[in-house]
């Protein structure tokens, strides 16, 4: 007997579900949401888009550690702007592709609804006024940017990155603070230092704080010969703007209080 295998999300590991069902001759309710066309985490505002940037700032990095080319930018003052430029184009066009392959899929057996569906029962999704019935059900619906638990970061959260502001921001800043030492900010932050940019690391531990520590410890080590500051073991208790419009994040860590200034802020 056939099975109907409803999955909710249309970004890459959504379609990835959806496909796999189907190959499994599962008959599959694909439901994309109100915003189906821009949905993908990865596609938009996650690894592809990432990857885009960090390929041209690292390819003049390491050009420039050979020592016997001079390599710079032809208008270094636009270069970010033309890495964002470029990324969204690339961007743009896996889009588009990913949405004829999506078209491509539709058929008898796989039903694309492109509409917000909620749970009515353990069998039974609703969206835009209709009922369908299933037998499983996947969920990837991707994620957002969390906050941490830092007394005056509420208060700041619209002044403050997170890994969208990185992918569409075009004026490097003279400084820069990274809360937070997992894969996603250690990327940037990598990438803003190649650039030119004063970067500041703060983590609670120390990088890549659930992989083993060895894994941490040369991470670190390797960013600090790179010119970030790595404050590890460092626990982040307040934040807030002074005069200028620096943001001032008061740290406490093994050199006790300390607090750090820059130009931006990320988390």
């Amino acid at each position: 007997m056939t099975k109907t295998i409803a999955v909710l999300g249309g970004g890459s590991a959504g379609f990835t579900a959806a496909r796999t069902a189907a190959k499994h001759v599962a008959k599959v309710l694909f439901f994309m949401g109100d915003n189906a066309d821009a949905a993908s985490l990865c596609v938009n505002r996650g690894c592809m888009p990432s990857k885009a940037m960090f390929q041209p700032i690292d390819v003049m990095h390491h050009a420039r550690q050979q020592r016997w080319l001079k390599v710079e930018p032809i208008q270094p003052d636009a270069y970010l702007g033309q890495i964002v430029a470029w990324k969204d184009r690339e961007i743009a066009r896996f889009r588009a592709y990913r949405q004829r392959a999506i078209r491509n899929a539709a058929g008898d057996d796989f039903t694309i609804v492109r509409a917000d569906a909620h749970f009515v029962d353990a069998n039974t999704l609703e969206a835009a006024g209709e009922r369908y019935r299933f037998d499983a059900a996947v969920i990837a619906t991707g994620s957002v940017p969390a906050f941490p638990p830092v007394d005056g970061l509420n208060e700041l959260r619209d002044q403050v990155w997170t890994s969208d502001e990185f992918l569409s921001n075009t004026e490097l800043p003279e400084s820069l603070t990274v809360i937070g030492a997992g894969a996603i900010g250690l990327e940037f932050a990598l990438r803003y230092a190649r650039l030119g940019c004063a970067v500041t690391m703060i983590a609670r531990s120390r990088p890549l704080s659930s992989w083993p520590a060895s894994f941490g410890e040369r991470i670190a080590e390797i960013y600090e010969h790179e010119g970030i500051r790595m404050m590890n073991g460092t626990s982040p208790r307040s934040v807030h703007r002074d005069g200028e419009g620096l943001f001032i994040v008061e740290t406490e860590g093994p050199n006790g209080f300390e607090p750090v200034a820059s130009h931006r802020l990320a988390v």
